[in-house]
């Protein structure tokens, strides 16, 4: 978007219309773990826009047809975050694994158009892509088991990393809150804000002020690297695209602890049922799920991580109600690993063929859908 451009140009009927639906994109795929919200940008044809737009206003260089530009595609995203929040949790909870397959595919489908602005591969891109790809691999593979801090600075620094997903195509905010552990947190808040729970600001405060920080650093880092190495900063960034998908298995896996206090006390019967967890069925209140969160970190996690996620308490607790001796001198991950040892994990990872087939048809239809909405970019 030049700098002369008019005001009425940005506020003409069809622009405004598509510069919204892109927002409203952007806006739900920042909900969704591993889906970047820049990718849907870059898929419907205004990344450069938005780019341009966000360097420009944070520099205090306050075109009209900036400002217009970013209230209509902010304003737009914001409102999908805000009305869809609690359906996403509802889907991550009903159909796991189509969800994430779904995501999967999503994010793959943004590579044609990453593909296309490259352009040649040149030795400086290939070396950029793999640096992207092994950054997500590291990601997926280490930090992802991390027990982070919950608190007012690690919000902050949560919505620094959410940011990511607004600005950098291939990289997802909530894939990266999921790794670090704050995804279920920071959705949360905002959805019991909806609610009008005003303690939710204590989070969203502190998140909305890092993706104000974030947006400003990232966004004038990645015009000055777009202009200047543009190859291979679009190689990074495809690097990151592809990697993005590694830590996103689809099947088995657990809820968060946001997801399951948002469930109703019957929907939480019926899910201890269907995983194989009868004790779970017959409790109530916290205590349900507080042993389907113990269950599932026993199922996945080390007994070092399983520790320092729950307190010896929650534990004994889990094993008292499952019938396991354990010797009282136990504590930490000493205990984790002996409960683990005595109790027969869940068997919920293993997919049936229907669930197969399912995700299999979510990846394609997401693929597809990305795929579509690179085809409505303007050419040339």
């Amino acid at each position: 978007m030049p700098s002369d451009v008019p005001l009425r140009s940005v506020l003409a009927p069809l622009k405004v219309l598509r510069i919204a639906v892109t927002g409203m994109l952007m806006g739900t795929a920042n909900l969704i773990p591993g889906v970047s919200g820049g990718t849907m940008v870059l898929a419907m044809g205004l990344y450069e826009e938005f780019i341009e737009a966000v360097a420009d206003v944070t520099a205090l260089r306050l075109r009209p047809a900036r400002l217009a530009f970013l209230m209509v595609l902010l304003g737009a995203a914001g409102l999908a975050v805000v009305l869809l929040a609690s359906l996403i949790l509802y889907l991550l909870f009903i159909a796991p694994s189509f969800m994430f397959a779904l995501f999967i595919g999503l994010t793959l489908g943004g590579t044609p158009t990453l593909l296309r602005m490259i352009g040649r591969v040149n030795l400086s891109c290939g070396v950029a892509m793999l640096a992207g790809l092994a950054v997500m691999a590291a990601l997926a593979f280490t930090t992802q088991a991390a027990d982070m801090p919950r608190n007012m600075a690690m919000d902050f620094v949560s919505g620094v990393i959410g940011t990511m997903a607004m600005v950098l195509p291939g990289i997802s905010g909530s894939y990266m809150l999921l790794a670090l552990n704050q995804y279920d947190r920071v959705i949360g808040a905002v959805d019991d804000l909806r609610q009008m729970n005003w303690s939710a600001l204590r989070i969203v405060i502190p998140v909305g002020v890092g993706v104000v920080a974030g947006m400003v650093g990232i966004a004038n880092a990645l015009r000055y690297l777009l202009h200047r190495y543009q190859k291979a900063t679009l190689g990074f960034l495809m690097g990151l695209l592809l990697g993005s998908v590694l830590g996103l298995w689809p099947f088995g896996r657990a809820p968060t602890e946001k997801i399951l206090e948002k469930r109703s006390p019957e929907q939480l019967r019926l899910y201890a049922e269907s995983i194989g967890l009868p004790v779970a069925a017959g409790l109530d209140g916290r205590e349900r799920i507080d042993h389907l969160l113990v269950a599932w970190s026993l199922t996945g996690r080390s007994p070092v991580m399983v520790a320092r996620k729950h307190p010896d308490a929650l534990l004994r607790a889990f094993a008292e109600r499952e019938g396991l001796f354990v010797p009282a001198d136990l504590q930490g991950a000493a205990l984790a690993e002996h409960i683990a040892r005595s109790w027969q994990p869940l068997q919920a990872g293993r997919p049936s063929a229907r669930e197969v087939v399912a995700a299999l048809f979510a990846l394609v239809l997401g693929f597809m859908t990305t795929i579509s909405l690179g085809r409505l970019a303007p050419k040339g």
